[in-house]
């Protein structure tokens, strides 16, 4: 294998590992890119996913000569998983298939694809009758998978070859958007675009919103989607109608809002990728590429600068891990690269050969289609009422219960009034109510000027317990040492039971909060030298005390 230095950026790493084109890998590592080797035969649909650590686990593959047929998934070893033949899409849909790793499951991902079980089914007239499926495929100890279930249909009809994904506001849901075709019985025009929701509950299908240009032709939705790395932009390439329309994305409510259309005449636009800065976009337009100015004065069509015109045939951009674009050249044994896509013009340092594959593998149309797992949530979703917490009637030493999250920029609390609780914007609030109770709080994100996420309720219960034992329970007991500290303390529990390590400033205000997974934790405090207090929870069991950081 052959290994360029390059360095890499992120933190999951579920997108460090690419399979695409013909039997071509490539993998994004702290030391650079190395290139290798996959079994696969992608034309255009391409997806793989790796665990967090960057080990390479699932990859899609269509191994049929006339590149059509359903498709297969595979693992690092290049075999064929446990019932992973057959899932219901096809190498000539551009962005037909992604992996959506679950929240609330490490061990289980999911397999979105648009398509249908034969390429040739339409609904009736000259439409691919394109449905969504999902499929679960579950990982065990070993990292061996399995599809536990398979091509689920979601009952949508005429959706298009492609899927994008981008996180829900709260960094753990996923939105699922394609655009809608028309169907037989209509003008065969549409702008609808499909809104799924994928949270703890599974798939759910939303309201259609109607928004941006007309698709009148089948060939409209031979071209690519990109969502900006931060989330908060959308374009899709319209190829027949030489159409390229951008969005804002409302992360809330998984809507878009019109910003733009780019018409490029005579042309028909593929490959479509934002800057990380998310102010140039890319594009491949037959055998030219093209760098646009979204912040430019004036129309945005003005801004163009052709860095390339000499292509073969321009395929799909991706972003990396690293920062760096990356294109598909047709049948070629390397991709185009843009080294710094922040720069204007010819500042973006693009090359057209920049990155060799391995020996005998060559890239095609496509490139894996990427989400960005490592987009965080939106700071009025970072802000919360706190922690579910108790304390033992009859406690006399426990004064009262600091509720309310962590102090963030921009954002505003709003208690609702209720005993023992004022009505002030703090975000921390003092409480021992005399019974069992829950405390809400209207969190504002006052930096925030999108149409949704302005703010949200949010809510704390505070549990009053007939229990035995208040600040020192006799089967508690546990130590910290040292005490004072300098920044690192160790937590010592009577037994290897978890628990919760909380610590508070003399303002009642929330300094860390850590998980205790062993019968000894090491943790870190990051916090001003003072006196704090700190609270262990362990089962039904509360310690309290005092900590100094010098």
């Amino acid at each position: 294998m052959l290994h360029l230095s390059i360095p890499m950026l992120g933190q999951l790493k579920n997108d460090v590992n690419w399979v695409f084109g013909v039997d071509s890998k490539i993998s994004f590592t702290d030391t650079g890119i190395v290139v290798g080797t996959s079994v696969c035969n992608n034309r255009e649909i391409s997806a793989s996913f790796s665990n967090r650590d960057g080990g390479l686990l699932l990859y899609v593959t269509n191994d049929s000569i006339n590149y059509e047929g359903p498709i297969d998934v595979k693992d690092l070893s290049n075999l064929v998983i446990d019932n992973g033949e057959s899932i219901y899409t096809y190498s000539s849909n551009s962005q037909g298939a992604v992996f959506i790793p679950t929240s609330e499951n490490p061990n289980r991902v999911y397999l979105i694809v648009t398509g249908s079980p034969d390429i040739f089914t339409s609904c009736g007239g000259t439409v691919i009758c394109n449905n969504i499926y999902y499929s679960a495929i579950d990982l065990d100890e070993n990292g061996r998978a399995i599809i536990s279930e398979k091509n689920s249909s979601l009952g949508i009809q005429f959706a298009d070859e492609r899927l994008m994904t981008v996180k829900h506001a709260n960094g753990k849901d996923w939105w699922i958007l394609s655009h809608k075709m028309g169907d037989a019985t209509t003008t065969g025009c549409s702008n609808t675009f499909i809104r799924l929701l994928f949270d703890k509950d599974g798939i759910s299908v939303q309201n259609s919103q109607n928004v941006g240009s007309l698709l009148c032709d089948w060939e409209s939705i031979m071209g690519e989607y990109d969502i900006s790395r931060n989330g908060n932009f959308l374009s899709i390439a319209y190829g027949g109608d030489e159409l390229i329309d951008i969005y804002t994305i409302d992360r809330c409510t998984g809507t878009l809002r019109h910003f733009t259309t780019l018409n490029m005449q005579y042309t028909s636009p593929y490959g479509v990728c934002f800057s990380p800065n998310e102010r140039y976009l890319y594009l491949t337009s037959e055998d030219t590429l093209y760098q646009f100015d979204l912040q430019a004065t004036g129309a945005i069509i003005n801004s163009k600068v052709i860095l390339d015109s000499n292509l073969p045939t321009g395929g799909q951009l991706q972003l990396g891990p690293d920062g760096k674009v990356y294109m598909a050249q047709v049948f070629k044994p390397y991709l185009g690269v843009i080294n710094s896509p922040d720069s204007a013009g010819l500042a973006c340092n693009y090359v057209y050969n920049g990155l060799t594959l391995a020996p005998g593998t060559y890239s095609i149309y496509g490139l894996p289609n990427m989400p960005n797992y490592n987009l965080g949530p939106l700071p009025i979703y970072q802000a919360s009422a706190g922690v579910d917490t108790f304390y033992c009637q009859g406690d006399s030493t426990i004064k009262a219960l600091p509720i309310g999250g962590d102090s963030l920029p921009n954002i505003t609390y709003q208690w609702r009034p209720a005993p023992g609780i004022d009505t002030l914007t703090a975000r921390t609030q003092l409480v021992k109510p005399s019974q069992s109770r829950w405390y809400y709080v209207t969190i504002t994100d006052t930096s925030y000027i999108g149409p949704s996420c302005n703010s949200r309720l949010d809510s704390v219960y505070v549990e009053v317990r007939v229990c035995t034992g208040i600040t020192e329970t006799p089967t508690l007991q546990a130590k910290l040492y040292p005490n004072p500290t300098t920044g690192t303390l160790t937590v010592e529990l009577p037994s290897a039971a978890g628990g919760i390590f909380t610590l508070y400033n003399l303002l009642g205000q929330r300094v860390l909060e850590a998980p205790l997974t062993s019968k000894s934790t090491v943790l870190d405090i990051d916090a001003s030298p003072g006196i704090y207090l700190y609270q262990i929870f362990i089962d039904r069991h509360l310690q309290n005390g005092k900590l100094l950081v010098e």
